[in-house]
């Protein structure tokens, strides 16, 4: 087994949100099974919270005759799902998937840079999913998704005892998703993307931090990226990603998340899902600097620029903010191991706002991952 450890993935497999889409295996997968374990931390802060790593991604084929079994799992996130392929063209997906305590992201709600305690909440939340993805193996390809929903909350554990709170009532959402793709740019991992989902709930109705749910009932989203990469030589190799994402009607479950290594949008440094907003535009470079196949440095650097989201407990809703950040990172495969990789990252935030509680922002991620 130890022979079959490999180092499986890239410098922007930590650059890029771990709770929702963050594992981006190669085009042939090479082993079943993919284990991370790790942590992010905000060093130096009070305010700032850590986040553990657990990923567990399983694959293996042969189910009801042509289907492909996958388990996965993401901190907080088990999916379960079986994908069937039909004559190279189209594949059929179904998935049933949950989200435990993080729903909406309830414990990440910060006002200037600080933690707002007295306003987080929990959720859990069960989905089932729909999709079709037609020309898999072609350069464009295109998916059509339609996702359920069904929503339940609770207080938070940073909540103080005997605080009153209102909570938002169960609800159910409904989301159809489409993907245009074309993949093979400069680099065969390159490409270009346009995503639009539209989205509707029941039962949504107003609660602490909500008093126009009415109006969110209905909401859309557009996201277009760009992602290639330049190979100097077999040392040198420059990664480029570029990201717009914009909505209307979004509230704190429908939001665009920006913040530190750990977001969905990530910019080095700040704090996880630090930022709520309606609108971002975000260029991600990465220089990865290689002494062998399993001794790789890199150095990035992030820029975003965006739009708050209309929340009154921000007090500043629809300004628009500019933030930075930049670090530096190392990716050792133990060779005793099979190759086992140890990654560490480390990022410091630029352009904080004077009216931020912490002006200094770094933080630090760190991950082992195999493969058998």
């Amino acid at each position: 087994m130890k022979n079959k450890m490999i180092i499986w993935f890239t410098a922007l497999f930590i650059l890029s949100a771990v709770f929702s889409n963050t594992v981006a295996l190669a085009a042939e997968r090479e082993y079943g099974t993919y284990i991370v374990l790790g942590q992010g931390l905000a060093l130096g802060s009070s305010e700032g919270l850590g986040t553990p790593l657990v990923i567990l991604d399983h694959e293996s084929s042969g189910y009801f005759g042509n289907g492909t079994l996958r388990l996965k799992y993401e901190t907080v996130s088990p999916t379960l799902s079986m994908t069937h392929r039909f004559e190279g063209i189209l594949d059929f997906e179904y998935a049933v998937y949950g989200t435990a305590i993080a729903e909406g992201n309830g414990t990440d709600l910060y006002k200037s840079g600080e933690l707002q305690k007295s306003k987080t909440f929990a959720g859990d939340g069960i989905s089932t999913m729909l999709a079709v993805h037609l020309f898999p193996e072609k350069p464009a390809r295109l998916s059509l998704t339609a996702d359920s929903r069904q929503r339940k909350f609770y207080n938070s554990k940073l909540i103080e005892e005997g605080s009153t709170y209102s909570l938002p009532d169960r609800f159910s959402e409904s989301t159809t998703t489409a993907v245009i793709k074309w993949v093979g740019l400069l680099h065969e991992d390159g490409e270009i993307s346009a995503t639009q989902t539209q989205g509707a709930r029941s039962n949504y109705k107003n609660w602490q931090l909500e008093t126009d749910a009415d109006s969110k009932a209905e909401f859309s989203k557009t996201t277009l990226a760009l992602k290639d990469s330049f190979e100097w030589d077999k040392m040198l190799i420059t990664n480029v990603k570029v990201s717009s994402a914009s909505g209307t009607n979004l509230d704190l479950f429908s939001n665009i998340k920006v913040g530190g290594m750990t977001s969905q949008y990530s910019v080095a440094g700040y704090f996880r899902n630090e930022f709520r907003v309606s609108s971002a535009q975000l260029l991600k470079l990465n220089q990865e600097i290689k002494f062998a196949d399993d001794r790789i440095m890199y150095v990035f650097a992030d820029l975003a620029s965006f739009t708050n989201l209309e929340l009154d407990y921000l007090g500043t809703s629809g300004k628009s903010h500019s933030i930075s950040g930049a670090g530096i990172g190392y990716r050792y495969g133990i060779r005793s191991l099979g190759g086992l990789p140890i990654i560490v990252n480390y990022g410091h935030g630029f352009n904080v706002s004077e009216t931020s509680k912490e002006q200094s922002r770094q933080e630090l991620v760190f991950v082992v991952a195999a493969a058998f």
